[in-house]
């Protein structure tokens, strides 16, 4: 198993702002503090969304992808072509780096709709994941909790 610092703490300083496009930053802190691995946010990646780039960054850090979190919102019966389009993205760049987890988690918009929200969610991540899966990747869901979570009971 794989462990690695996750990139969403930086990425709560002013919702991305504060750090954005500074993955190769905390590539390099994240190594200096011990970290063997790192979870980078899909959307959130900057220039280091290039396999090459990344791959360049983590080597000269001495650590490896350990996931790579990716958010969506999920609300609709099917993926969206933007959703579907994202998600391959994502996916395909986990391939790159083996054993690398996708961490696939809905964005927090609200309780409205609840009921069918949560049915769309769940039909959603089925379909990305049997796509993860055929690709050889590894997954798992967060179920996000704050306030506006569909997760949360």
């Amino acid at each position: 198993m794989k462990f690695g610092a996750e990139a969403y703490t930086w990425f709560m300083k002013e919702s991305g702002a504060a750090h954005a496009n500074r993955l190769d930053h905390m590539i390099q802190i994240s190594a200096k503090a011990g970290f063997t691995g790192i979870e980078p946010i899909y959307s959130w990646m900057g220039d280091l969304s290039s396999a090459d780039c990344l791959a360049d960054s983590l080597q000269a850090a001495g650590i490896e992808l350990a996931a790579i979190a990716f958010g969506q919102s999920w609300n609709a019966l099917e993926e969206t072509e933007e959703e579907r389009r994202e998600a391959d993205g994502a996916i395909a760049l986990c391939a790159r780096f083996p054993g690398t987890l996708l961490c696939t988690v809905q964005l927090p918009e609200g309780r409205h709709d609840l009921e069918q929200r949560r049915l769309n969610l769940v039909a959603n991540i089925n379909a990305v994941s049997r796509r993860v899966a055929e690709a050889g990747v590894p997954a798992s869901f967060h179920p996000n909790s704050p306030k506006t979570s569909t997760n949360r009971t």
